[in-house]
């Protein structure tokens, strides 16, 4: 749009001025019965009026040093299906395109009414010599001849006559047009219009903005709302829809932390809540914490964010939390605030056999602990894959009422599949305008067939909504949905993927609880 309304204020400015002609029938054309300009007329004296005969009448008018071209100093068209023919000038100068209409229109009249002048002289002349030879002959005939032929002569002579005096009239009766409105000097330009060419540049800038968008949609596969996305994460439920957030330090990815009362960290707190009743329907978690695995299909996806603002929030409503982190190709890349560097972690567990309590830190919050990746193996994938993992989460799980585990995305990596097949829960986190539609589906079905177990999504990135919170209105301004069954991920597997479907004893419990109360 600035560079339309650059080109519009350095262009030469442009200014026109039009003239208009009303042909009619020439005295001629009517004395010979033709009263009407046909379309295919009107077409002619368009290229009459720019014609060389034309031209050169202009060039004495306006004293130019050699005959123009009509074609750069007026547009002629004729209006609709009217007799009138408009001459209109373009030029830098206002009172230029006046005197050129002008000079033009003028100059196709004369033209006009010179030829018809012609035509009635050459006219005029054969009809007088016909009239003298008639009455010859008239006075060649004695009264012994025919009367026949005489009033036979004499009738030629009349009609003669009356043509004469009807080319008389002619020669006065013009040539076929006039001028009908006067070209007129103006300061107002025609060209280049600022406000016309942004707005113009405006609407094209939007038909390009969307026509990108649609193609962008269409080829980069990336979904960038939640109707595009939840159709591939099938038959996963979606458990939980995290607001995105502004995140300018690493510490502030913390937001569970850093901005408790957002609403992206209430999102956090609703999924613990989520993820609490469910654990409660889970039969192997009788008499030990939940390990619960966190991956995503590719990089960059908010997996770590879901995992850590995750542990924060269940530790800070009093579980006992451990996070680790399996992601052991990029090392200890975890940093939450307050926690120290590690040296070593999980590859130190799984490599040299050192005890996993030893290793762990203190969290930020109460409750929480960190086993973190450690050093980089070798091998990461065999790693994750050997007869060591299991029995390292089982340890954890029993001293802890949750076990979050942060791994490798998916899709590059089979570290994810292989941890999935051990825990009791697995969360696919995707993130609207980066998850893409194709290797989302894909994830979600590489896990399936692994027999990964209750398997639900987290979509980051939803609109942030309108519910808000405060220190003195811990209630939102908008009731939250219920929460689900803990049986709600079983019967979601019976239905989709054919198992039959679990109820037991917690259940009924939840929906005690869930009961309003009378």
């Amino acid at each position: 749009m600035a560079a339309s309304l650059a080109y519009s204020l350095l262009r030469v400015p442009e200014y026109r001025s039009s003239s208009d002609v009303l042909l009619s029938a020439t005295a001629y054309d009517i004395q010979r019965g033709s009263t009407e300009l046909t379309p295919e007329e009107m077409a002619t004296q368009v290229e009459v009026a720019t014609s060389q005969p034309v031209a050169e009448l202009v060039r004495d008018d306006l004293r130019l040093a050699s005959v123009p071209s009509l074609y750069d100093l007026v547009t002629v068209e004729a209006l609709g299906s009217s007799r009138v023919l408009r001459f209109t000038a373009r030029t830098s100068h206002p009172d230029e395109a006046a005197e050129i209409a002008r000079s033009v229109a003028t100059a196709y009249l004369t033209h006009r009414q010179t030829n018809t002048q012609q035509t009635l002289a050459e006219v005029t002349g054969a009809l007088t010599d016909r009239q003298e030879q008639i009455t010859n002959a008239l006075d060649r005939l004695d009264s012994s001849t025919l009367a026949a032929e005489r009033r036979d002569l004499e009738s030629q002579l009349g009609q003669i006559t009356t043509q004469l005096a009807n080319l008389d009239i002619a020669v006065t009766g013009g040539a076929g047009g006039q001028l009908l409105t006067e070209p007129e000097e103006t300061t107002s330009q025609v060209a280049p219009s600022p406000f016309l060419n942004g707005v113009l540049s405006l609407f094209i800038g939007l038909l390009a903005g969307l026509a990108l968008a649609l193609t962008r949609d269409r080829f980069d596969g990336v979904a960038h709302d939640e109707a595009a996305l939840v159709p591939h994460l099938e038959p996963l439920p979606v458990l939980g829809r995290v607001p995105r957030w502004k995140a300018a330090s690493p510490e502030d990815r913390l937001v569970t932390l850093t901005r408790p009362l957002s609403r992206s960290s209430q999102a956090f707190q609703e999924l613990v809540a989520r993820l609490r009743f469910l654990v409660i329907g889970i039969p192997e978690t009788t008499g030990r914490g939940a390990v619960l695995m966190c991956t995503s299909a590719e990089d960059d996806e908010g997996k770590t964010d879901v995992a850590v603002n995750l542990a924060v929030a269940a530790a800070k409503v009093g579980m006992r939390v451990v996070f680790v982190d399996a992601d052991l190709r990029r090392g200890s890349g975890v940093r939450l605030p307050g926690l120290p560097d590690a040296d070593a972690g999980l590859s130190d567990v799984l490599t040299a056999g050192r005890r996993v309590e030893h290793l762990l830190l203190e969290g930020p919050v109460d409750g929480l602990s960190v086993l973190p990746a450690g050093n980089v193996p070798n091998d990461p994938g065999g790693l994750i894959a050997s007869t060591r993992m299991r029995p390292v989460l089982a340890a954890l799980a029993e001293h802890a009422d949750l076990v979050v585990v942060d791994t490798s995305p998916n899709a590059r990596f089979a570290d994810a599949l292989e941890v999935a097949a051990i825990v009791d829960a697995t969360l696919l986190v995707t993130r609207l305008g980066r998850s893409r539609r194709s290797t989302v589906r894909a994830a979600a079905e590489r896990l399936h067939d692994v027999g990964a177990a209750n398997l639900g999504a987290v979509v980051l990135g939803t609109p942030a909504g309108t519910e808000r919170y405060s220190l003195t209105s811990p209630r939102p301004a908008t009731a939250p949905a219920s929460l689900p069954a803990p049986a709600d991920w079983a019967r979601h597997r019976a239905q989709h993927l054919g198992e039959p479907p679990v109820r037991d004893r917690a259940e009924e419990d939840f929906r005690v609880r869930q009961s309003p109360r009378g």
